[in-house]
């Protein structure tokens, strides 16, 4: 039962950490994100939190309004966002990649370039591993013993102090 005392401050602890996620995602847009090759001020069209020097801050995805339609991403700081790009091993043209259907524990994409016959098929690692799996099964298993409500949750803590008391008790008649 001492996952259920715990409970809510477990639950206090995941809100506040989703309200200093919220706190970074209200930040305001980075000033001055000018396009690059039309030099207009540049609208966003969405963000998201990542990860950088091990701090999650807020990543804004910019686009140009006018014709050209330029792309940046950037950091709160006004830092612009590098992705890096895969190039070909045999002629360093870029690489085109997609996900090939596979099974739900594999991972794998296929790179093809643009300009030769080169083809990579990566496979990434299972997504879940035999453990977290058994752990999902006897999960979904035992969902009673983890979801208690209504009257067996009443029953249970009721049964809890009951327990409490009488082991108060007898450590009062062992210490006298």
């Amino acid at each position: 039962m001492r996952w259920y005392n715990q409970k809510e401050e477990k639950i206090k602890q995941m809100m506040l950490e989703d309200e200093k996620r919220d706190k970074i995602l209200e930040a305001g847009v980075p000033p001055n994100i000018i396009c690059a090759k039309c030099y207009q001020p540049m609208k966003e069209t969405g963000r998201f939190l990542t990860h950088r020097y091990r701090k999650e801050e807020a990543l804004f995805f910019m686009r140009c309004p006018d014709k050209c339609l330029m792309h940046k991403t950037v950091f709160q700081d006004g830092t612009e966002h590098k992705f890096k790009w895969q190039t070909c091993p045999k002629c360093l043209s870029s690489v085109t990649k997609e996900k090939i259907a596979c099974n739900q524990h594999v991972d794998k994409t296929k790179f093809n370039c643009s300009n030769c016959d080169y083809e990579k098929i990566e496979a990434g690692g299972p997504i879940w591993t035999k453990e977290e799996k058994a752990e999902e099964r006897d999960f979904k298993k035992n969902r009673h013993r983890f979801c208690l409500s209504g009257q067996l949750l009443l029953d249970t803590q009721e049964a809890a102090a009951i327990i409490e008391n009488t082991k108060t008790l007898f450590d009062d008649l062992v210490s006298e």
